[in-house]
């Protein structure tokens, strides 16, 4: 039996008077890829914000059961492109991906000299490590989509969550996106849960298929 690395039960959400999760129960486990699907409005991100702790349930739990020492920075976030993610002001790729690595000591996050090993090594996982020194807002969407995922990975995270990570991106640049996580996936034991649209093109990569409407998930796979 696998170990669940996270764990919703009886969820219920709404903002003021409208009820968007009503009794929601699903898990992942750990080395599972799942996919969650849904209409437009069906909630999907605020069920991502209820699962990072951004948002607090009216009922029921969130449980993730990761290292307690890391806590939440075991967890690597991918938002969508261009929500929360522009930065198109005059910043690089290793600048950027190093965002998510903390100074302790300083008590902000900096692009130090002794973060660049880390830096390239996430950027090597994503086939960006040419472009370190390149500015972030003039790469393509399949390329600033690879380095935020650098970013997300570069914490060594166990757990990525990704929030439609193919908006805006080609066939062609989908199916290498898609590849890369199935790589990360089976090779490096990343456990990953992903929103996205383009059931088609990634049924035959995922462990399980969540859909999500009228206010509660049904498991399709």
């Amino acid at each position: 039996m696998n170990d669940v690395i996270l764990n919703v039960s009886n969820l219920s959400f709404g903002y003021n008077r409208e009820k968007i999760f009503n009794n929601v129960n699903f898990e992942v486990d750990k080395g599972d890829f799942v996919a969650l699907v849904g209409p437009n409005g069906a909630g999907k991100s605020t069920l991502i914000k209820l699962i990072l702790g951004q948002l607090s349930p009216n009922d029921g739990r969130v449980d993730l059961f990761l290292d307690e020492k890391l806590g939440y920075r075991d967890v690597g976030y991918v938002p969508q492109l261009g929500i929360g993610s522009s930065y198109t002001f005059p910043i690089t790729v290793g600048e950027l991906v190093s965002l998510s690595l903390h100074d302790e000591t300083r008590g902000f996050k900096v692009f130090k000299c002794n973060y660049k090993d880390k830096v390239l090594d996430a950027l090597l996982q994503v086939g960006m490590e040419d472009e370190i020194n390149s500015l972030y807002y003039q790469l393509s969407g399949g390329q600033r989509q690879r380095v935020l995922i650098a970013k997300a990975l570069v914490s060594n995270p166990s757990f990525l969550i990704l929030d439609e990570p193919t908006n805006g991106i080609d066939f062609e640049t989908r199916q290498k996106l898609f590849s890369l996580l199935h790589h990360l996936n089976v090779a490096h034991g990343i456990t990953i849960l992903m929103i996205t649209h383009e059931l088609s093109d990634i049924e035959n990569y995922i462990s399980k298929l969540y859909k999500l409407f009228d206010g509660r998930i049904e498991r399709c796979k």
